[in-house]
């Protein structure tokens, strides 16, 4: 097992030398990462020398815990016996115990005992196999490395996870935060080191990353998780409930639900009494109000009544904001709604006035790091990749089908652009590697337009527009044979793009989505598309654990 040891700064060799030779029976392996650092003598000549990665560190590797405890105090300093010195009249006084300048690292912590000092200062070996790897082959492109009193569990719970995708730390996970010190802001990587340590890195912006999953507590996840439960409430009304609108059905319930209920009080009633009244009436009362939906969503509808509880005279507006009518869901959600034919791929659905195309696919190839080994902290399965696209399908002037994806307000944004802002948006997805997304405003393949529902048709007159990117496709527009259609239209989504080969017609606009979604620049666009566009999946390894169930 691996320790974290504190030492004097500028003696970490001398204390290495120290520890090997007054511990051989304990310890197996010092470690004392360098670096080269190039600096001018005093004749003006450059020289490159050595100097330590971390001041004040060294990693021990013990042979075991039991062995370890013989050697250090209750503190966690390291002890050994000496002869004591010479009295006066010169005689010896026996042996002594010497304390050394090195330590556990959590040995300044008031109140921990030996055992949890031991446990707080260790590095598993996977944590310190990646750190020597990358310390020995990049030291010297490593910028701002320390370690910091931050356990790493806590802060991926709270913050999105991040990914390196170049430079000497391509491939390490972890957390972006900004930190001010001095004045000056900086950006720092903090990763997993240790049961209660991160290592931060400093400057981290200068490396391309993108985000691998969201924060799973706090209010921002919260928030997520509050549009994931209204996506899978409204498709489900929507499927049982073609002709209604169930953005309106679903906020008439919550605001129902969330009713204060009088009870009358009389004389004689206790205050336990009336207290246990009161809430066996508002149970029955809202046990009434969830009857109307089915039992698979109550789950989903505990969490945004649990969101939506107040006492306020804005919650109508609250609940208008985070449920707009939209007739179209959005782009990418995790639930389909409606239920899918066995051993199909897409599903038709016709409600409120629209034909609406629903096709499971699979996005690993999409996503930046499917390349990588699965993080284990949410190692991620195929399954983690599966989405369910939302498409509307119109008839086009020519008498084809116009296929509609709804980006919502990302789109509206986006559509409310001035022509010198719309240019300084193309040269930010150049300058930030946005490449997917400038493919999308840039290609014929897909138009951008707030489309009206065709007024030639009837069964359209009383539905509002649909914002987003739409495809004029080839099939003829066929009510008649919806089935059908909707296979052609599948068919026609799978076709290469003229101008790019290796991107389907389909997948040039789903890799546009996942790439705003894992971007960490254009943060606005982003916190748009997540709410509007991709509804990103809880990944399986985090079901048990999720906010859902903490309600």
């Amino acid at each position: 097992m691996w320790l974290i040891v504190r030492v004097e700064d500028f003696k970490e060799q001398n204390t290495k030398e120290d520890l090997y030779e007054k511990y051989p029976d304990a310890i197996k392996d010092i470690y004392l990462p360098l670096c080269r650092k190039e600096h001018v003598d005093a004749r003006g000549v450059k020289r490159l020398r050595f100097r330590p990665l971390l001041y004040g560190f060294l990693f021990v590797k013990v042979k075991s815990v039991s062995c370890l405890k013989q050697h250090i105090n209750h503190k966690g300093y390291f002890v050994y016996k000496q002869d004591a010195a010479y009295g006066r009249t010169g005689n010896v006084n026996g042996q002594q115990t010497v304390s050394m300048r090195a330590h556990l690292l959590c040995s300044h912590v008031q109140g921990y005992d030996q055992q949890t000092i031991i446990a707080r200062s260790t590095i598993d070996n996977e944590d310190m196999e990646r750190f020597m790897f990358y310390s020995n082959r990049y030291a010297d492109n490593i910028e701002g490395l320390a370690i910091v009193d931050k356990c790493y569990k806590d802060l991926i719970g709270e913050h999105d996870v991040v990914r390196v995708l170049n430079g000497p730390l391509e491939g390490w996970t972890g957390v972006v935060k900004q930190v001010k010190h001095k004045g000056v802001k900086d950006r720092r990587l903090f990763v997993s080191f240790g049961n209660d340590h991160c290592l931060s890195i400093s400057d981290i912006r200068k490396y391309d990353l993108c985000i691998e999953h969201e924060a799973r507590h706090g209010q921002r996840s919260a928030e997520v998780g509050v549009w994931r439960a209204i996506d899978q409430i409204i498709g489900h009304l929507q499927a049982q409930h073609p002709t209604e609108s169930a953005p309106a059905t679903l906020r008439a319930l919550l605001k129902t639900y969330n009713l204060k209920q009088s009870v009358r009080r009389t004389a004689a009633m206790s205050d336990v009494a009336y207290a246990r009244q009161s809430q066996e009436v508002e149970v029955r009362y809202q046990n009434k109000v969830m009857a109307q939906l089915d039992a698979s969503m109550h789950s989903n509808f505990r969490i945004l009544a649990k969101y939506f509880k107040a006492d306020r005279s804005n919650i109508d507006e609250a609940l208008c904001e985070f449920i707009p009518d939209h007739t179209l869901r959005p782009f990418l959600t995790p639930t389909a709604g409606s239920v899918m034919p066995t051993g199909a791929d897409h599903v038709v659905l016709t409600h409120n006035g629209i034909v609406e195309l629903i096709w499971r696919c699979n996005l690993r190839a999409l996503f930046s790091f499917a390349q990588y080994a699965p993080d284990r902290y949410a190692p991620p399965a195929d399954v983690d990749y599966e989405y369910f696209a939302h498409f509307a399908l119109l008839p086009a002037d020519g008498g084809q089908v116009r296929v509609v994806a709804s980006w919502g307000d990302f789109y509206d944004h986006l559509a409310s652009l001035t022509a010198g802002e719309h240019d300084q948006l193309l040269a930010d997805l150049v300058a930030k590697k946005y490449t997917n997304m400038h493919h999308l405003l840039t290609s014929t393949s897909w138009h951008g337009a707030k489309v009206p529902l065709s007024p030639k048709v009837s069964l359209y007159h009383t539905v509002d527009s649909i914002s987003g990117f739409y495809h004029d496709t080839a099939v003829n527009y066929d009510l008649s044979h919806a089935d059908s259609m909707a296979t052609q239209v599948v068919a026609a989504l799978k076709a290469p793009l003229p101008d790019n080969p290796s991107l389907s017609i389909f997948n040039a606009l789903a890799a546009a989505a996942v790439e705003m979604w894992q971007g960490t620049r254009l943060l606005i666009w982003r916190q748009l598309l997540q709410r509007h566009v991709l509804l990103h999946k809880v990944p399986v390894a985090e079901m048990e654990t999720h906010y859902y169930n903490h309600y």
